[in-house]
């Protein structure tokens, strides 16, 4: 285990130390937005548009390169860009339990 800091060694048992060591730390966290961008909702409601089937785990293989092919041809109207293709192509996906 490595070494208390004498920083943190000095200050343990002051608890406003703690609170504001972890007020600074909080500062240095990077913001992430909780907002799903306006363009994603606009590219799922597009697709949509187009009724794309649900593939139901149907196990022939013709039948899901069929889906696959569907797939890929809204996302070439619609302009889905690649790293947003399988977030989109889950939502049609039906699991079995």
């Amino acid at each position: 285990m490595p070494p208390i800091p004498p920083e943190f060694a000095s200050n343990i048992e002051d608890p406003n130390y703690w609170s504001t060591l972890v007020a600074k730390l909080m500062k240095r966290i990077p913001q992430v937005s909780t907002e799903t961008p306006l363009k994603d909702d606009k590219l799922v409601d597009m697709v949509a548009q187009r009724n794309p089937k649900v593939y139901n785990e149907n196990y022939d293989p013709v039948v899901l390169e069929e889906w696959v092919r569907r797939m890929e041809k809204i996302f070439i109207v619609v302009e889905v860009p690649k790293e947003k293709k399988v977030n989109i192509r889950t939502y049609y996906l039906v699991e079995h339990c």
